[in-house]
Parts: C-alpha cells; structure tokens; sequence
C-alpha cells in the first residue's frame, strides 16, 4: 500500500471516528444550532476527502503533494487568513478583525486594486455589522476599549 493510499484511509478513519464523537454533542435546532453542528460538518468534510483522495489516487498513480500545494497557493493565503481572523476575532473585535481580513482578501488574494479593495471591505463589513449587530441582535466582539 502506498504512503498517499494509506494517508487517505487514514483521513478517511479520522473523519469517521470524529463522526461518532461529535454525534455525541447536542445539535440544536435550525434556528440555534448547538455545540455538536460544527465539529459534525468537519467530521463529515474529512471523511469525505479521505474518499475523494482515495479515488483519485487510484487513476492517477501517486499524488505530487508539492505541485499540489504550489498550484493551490490562493487556497493557502485564505486558509492562512482565515486563521488569522479567528484567532484575532475576540482580540480586535468584530469591526477591526473582519475590516483586515476582507482587506487582505481584496488586496493580497485577489489582487484588487487598493481603492477598490478598501471601499469593498467599508460596505461590506459595516453592512454586516449592522446586519449582525443591529438587525439580528447578535452580540458581537467589541474588541479593547480605547477610552
């Protein structure tokens, strides 16, 4: 069995075995989901890949992981954005984490002009805030106090 199969059906048996785990986790209504949504959509996404690497992996004879990730370089600058955000989310709050993220988006991965890039982040994070914040109610980070 080759390195690539066997870490297939490795990624494949993790995402089954996080299934089951987070089958154990309140779900919640549509309306309120619970704790156990999240880690579910993830068990399944891995479970899924694992299959999909495994079929493909079958036609195509061995994968080659660094063409692979050299040809995905956009997938990776949002990958590494996106962890970016989370990890500032609670830090900045909402209006200063999500501005910087759909900046970087804009500007850095889809290499909008800066004018353009600014005036996008503007409409569609204060649009969300106010969405989120002031249509929905939903309590939202606020970030450190600066008075």
């Amino acid at each position: 069995m080759s390195k690539e199969r066997l870490s297939s059906l490795l990624l494949f048996l993790v995402g089954i075995l996080a299934l089951i785990q987070s089958a154990q986790f309140p779900m919640g209504t549509l309306e309120k989901p619970g704790p156990g949504v999240f880690p579910l959509m993830l068990s399944v996404l891995l479970a899924v890949i694992g299959v999909l690497l495994l079929i493909a992996e079958k036609g195509q004879g061995k994968l080659n992981w660094l063409r692979i990730i050299r040809e995905k370089g956009t997938v990776w600058k949002i990958i590494i954005l996106s962890a970016a955000f989370i990890a500032a989310f609670e830090r900045l709050g909402y209006l200063a984490s999500s501005a910087a993220y759909l900046f970087l988006l804009f500007f850095w991965v889809c290499h909008s002009r800066a004018g353009v890039a600014v005036a996008l982040t503007a409409v569609i994070t204060l649009g969300s805030w106010y969405l989120f914040g002031t249509i929905l109610g939903l309590q939202l980070p606020t970030g450190p106090r600066l008075l």
